[in-house]
């Protein structure tokens, strides 16, 4: 009789804990559908408001609400993007702006952080006093002379980003990956803030433009060009303009 009593008692033990649970799982998920809810529709009418109300002439993308599509009479993405992101920072809580951070990654919208670039050295083949630069195109420092590279991801291994970069806008397979320096660049026109890690490698080959809306192509040049440039008004021997990054690098001379 005691043991049927124990079965019973632990049986609706169990039914309360279940029962419990769902209903915090269930509780827990639905905070979050109105979280997500709340970002995307506050996200939605201040990327329309400001399509509505901040026309622009320069441009050739908009915010549709969901993504950037071509026009010819409204603004400039960059500057609804920044106008997006004051109006947020401005209006909602510390809490509701982090998770919006991480929600919107697509439209690059980011506030408040430093990020992490690599860059990398890789040494021409046909030259090994020379390294592979091109210049940007389409983002920050457009126009200037820059080494392939980019952001590290989360978890990733300086290294590891230093292949990967290299293989995605070059096609380089690069080996005898090294650290050679680390720069602090604070690019307050644009309001951004990156640390960049500069690697560096050998490679075979010669390297291929994959990411031509990125980089116009690929050239090499050696330290004592990129030196040079710093002596006439921050460019390299052909005129062009070095990027904030690579431009440390080369005033710092971690070689030297």
């Amino acid at each position: 009789m005691m043991e049927e009593d124990n079965s019973g008692l632990v049986a609706n033990i169990k039914k309360q804990l279940e029962e419990n649970f769902k209903k915090q799982r269930d509780e827990l998920n639905q905070q979050i559908t109105d979280l997500k809810r709340l970002q995307q529709t506050t996200f939605e009418e201040l990327a329309t408001s400001r399509r509505i109300n901040k026309p622009c002439n320069d441009a050739t993308h908009e915010f549709d609400g969901t993504n950037l599509i071509p026009c010819r009479e409204s603004g400039s993405a960059a500057t609804l993007s920044r106008e997006i992101r004051n109006d947020m920072k401005n209006s909602l809580n510390p809490e509701i702006s982090t998770q919006i951070t991480i929600s919107e990654k697509k439209t690059k919208i980011v506030y408040n952080c430093v990020r992490v670039g690599v860059g990398v050295l890789v040494k021409d083949p046909e030259n090994p006093r020379k390294v592979f630069a091109g210049i940007r195109r389409g983002s920050h420092g457009a126009g200037s002379l820059a080494l392939p590279g980019g952001h590290l991801e989360m978890g990733e291994e300086w290294e590891t980003c230093a292949k990967r970069e290299v293989l995605e806008e070059t096609g380089l397979v690069i080996t005898n990956v090294k650290f050679l320096h680390v720069t602090n660049d604070v690019m307050l026109s644009e309001g951004k803030h990156y640390v960049t890690v500069f690697m560096q490698s050998d490679c075979f080959g010669c390297p291929r433009n994959l990411e031509p809306d990125k980089c116009e192509g690929w050239s090499s040049y050696s330290w004592e060009d990129l030196q040079n440039g710093l002596k006439s008004g921050d460019t390299n021997s052909s005129g062009t303009l070095l990027f904030g990054p690579l431009k440390r690098l080369v005033m710092d001379n971690p070689a030297r």
